[in-house]
């Protein structure tokens, strides 16, 4: 740099400074100053005077990140200034200075302040978060089959660096917890020339995950459908496909959104509204991407209650040991209802016929209601999620209506909870494959929304809560055989002439939560039994599977 350099680049600090940049601004004016000094003869040009303002040039990376996020450098940027304004000004004890300023370590990071984040800061924390967990999210992707040591990117080191820094400033206490200890490691390993090992690496990979959970209210989810969305999601927060779970209600009033791939689209009552499909698509993943760019602090915890009185096993045995289905039951039948309760814990809703007419035999039900509760800083409740397992096929009292579309059941629970409690609540059907509602018609509808509602109300009341909760993500690919004596009306989304369905099975984990993701309207039976069976990690709370995709 020459003396027309010097002074050309003047107004330039003088414009940052201006622009409330004191820090830079005052880093490069102290540089600026000394080097005056030495082209004009005042200061005599020294290896230790070289070797500060090479370690000066090594800085001004981080110091631009400082300008450009509002991030807090991680050197001692003042001891630098001192040590520019002793050189400049020939002091006895600057060479001295100079081993304290090149051997300083980072600033601690400051502790992130309480209280409510100023909106404008939050939008531009979250935007730049997320394209910093882009970065990371896309090197571990890179680097997942690859053998260690994982050589650390400049581009991965920088992204960690700033979104450390991001974090501090906008004082988000949970980032700041994960972000700055991996950006001071990440660091040392880069400075060291280092390789991340397995362990390392797996560190970066929890430290950037993000989960979506979406309810909607439909009677299934396809597959297809399903994988555009988290194509969709990914291109747009970097939310990895197997961190994203799409739920339906499972209602029997929903849109139709897939055809039976045996019948064609000619056949019968076969036609899907396409341009709907792609509408119903596009608004899973905005919906997604809005949550996601709105991100903040927040708490989760669970709560389990039991509701037993509006649900029975469609399903009954005769006397002879077949099975016949109970669709619904006539009033004589519906008011002898009595609930048991077996040695083994299990519930069953039971029913006496009248006179001359065979017993039948009634299956066990899941009583269980599951309810997670996400609050905010303060304990305001950001959303909730119910899960219960009950057909959603209520229906409408009018015959001409029953099919109408609806939400049933569920879409009158979410009022009730969403107007009593606030926040955005979402229902997950349990494993409902044989649970139908005790009674239907509109009537009934509004009446088992409103009892599961008062029920995930008082669940939500009183839930121990954390803050501090590993997130992760996972998926499997299953082939599930199919009946050889299927009509083709009965086969959905079959895999061609072969004779199984391809499609996969799904947990998310929130801590010691787990949300687990089936395909199809899976027997209560076989929620139970999992229930009974320990995960592979500890857990404290298992969410009952549901109907496909749903948790």
């Amino acid at each position: 740099m020459g003396a027309v350099d010097i002074e050309r680049q003047a107004p330039n600090v003088q414009r940052m400074r201006l622009l409330g940049a004191e820090v830079i601004g005052e880093f490069a004016w102290s540089i600026e100053n000394l080097l005056n000094r030495i082209m004009a003869g005042t200061v005599q040009s020294t290896d230790a005077i070289v070797s500060f303002v090479g370690k000066s040039i090594e800085a001004l990376p981080s110091l631009v990140e400082q300008l450009e996020s509002g991030a807090e450098p991680d050197i001692e940027v003042q001891a630098f200034i001192d040590q520019a304004n002793a050189f400049a000004e020939a002091r006895p004890e600057a060479e001295e200075m100079l081993v304290r300023t090149l051997a300083g370590e980072a600033v601690e990071e400051a502790e992130a302040e309480g209280g409510e984040m100023d909106p404008v800061l939050r939008d531009i924390f979250t935007k730049e978060a997320s394209e910093h967990l882009k970065v990371l999210q896309a090197y571990i992707a890179s680097r997942r089959d690859e053998p260690p040591p994982h050589e650390i990117t400049e581009e991965l080191h920088r992204a960690c660096h700033t979104l450390s820094g991001s974090a501090n400033m906008a004082g988000v206490a949970p980032a700041v917890a994960i972000a700055a200890p991996l950006n001071q490691l990440l660091r040392r390993l880069h400075e060291d020339r280092a390789g991340l090992d397995e362990g390392v690496l797996g560190l970066c990979d929890r430290a950037a995950q993000a989960l979506a959970l979406v309810a909607v209210d439909l009677l299934w989810v396809p597959l297809d459908l399903t994988n555009e969305v988290r194509a969709s999601v990914a291109e747009k927060t970097g939310i990895p496909g197997q961190n994203v779970m799409i739920c339906a209600s499972n209602t029997h009033f929903g849109p139709k959104i897939y055809g039976k791939v045996r019948l064609g689209a000619d056949a019968q009552n076969n036609a899907v509204d396409g341009a709907y499909v792609q509408t119903l698509t596009r608004k899973i993943a905005d919906a997604v991407y809005l949550a996601h760019k709105d991100m903040g602090e927040a708490k989760v915890g669970t709560n389990r209650l039991e509701l037993a009185e509006i649900t029975y096993h469609r399903r009954p045995r005769n006397g002879d040991g077949s099975v016949s289905m109970a669709f619904s039951l006539p009033e004589e039948v519906l008011v002898t209802r009595r609930i048991v309760r077996e040695s083994d814990g299990t519930a069953r809703v039971t029913f006496a016929y009248p006179d001359g007419q065979p017993q039948r035999t009634f299956g066990p039900i899941d009583p269980a209601v599951w309810v997670l509760r996400v609050e905010g800083a303060e304990g305001e409740l950001l959303a909730s999620v119910a899960n219960f397992a009950c057909h959603a096929v209520s229906g409408s009292r009018y015959p001409d209506w029953f099919y109408s579309i609806s939400a049933d059941y569920p879409g009158e629970t979410m009022r009730v909870v969403e107007r009593v409690e606030g926040g955005v609540c979402l229902f997950t059907s349990g494993t409902a494959g044989d649970i139908v509602p005790l009674k239907r018609g509109k009537g009934p509808r509004y009446q088992i929304g409103r009892a599961l509602a008062g029920a995930v109300v008082r669940g939500l009341q009183f839930v121990p809560m954390s803050d501090n909760v590993a997130l992760e993500g996972m998926k499997t690919t299953v082939e599930i055989p199919l009946k050889k004596d299927l009509s083709p009306d009965r086969i959905m989304d079959a895999d061609g002439e072969e004779g199984h369905l391809t499609t996969e099975i799904q947990v998310l984990r929130l801590g010691d939560i787990y949300l687990l993701g089936l395909p199809g309207e899976i027997l209560v039976e076989v929620g139970l039994e999992i229930r009974k069976r320990p995960p592979a990690r500890p857990a404290t709370k298992l969410a009952a599977p549901s109907p496909n995709h749903i948790s």
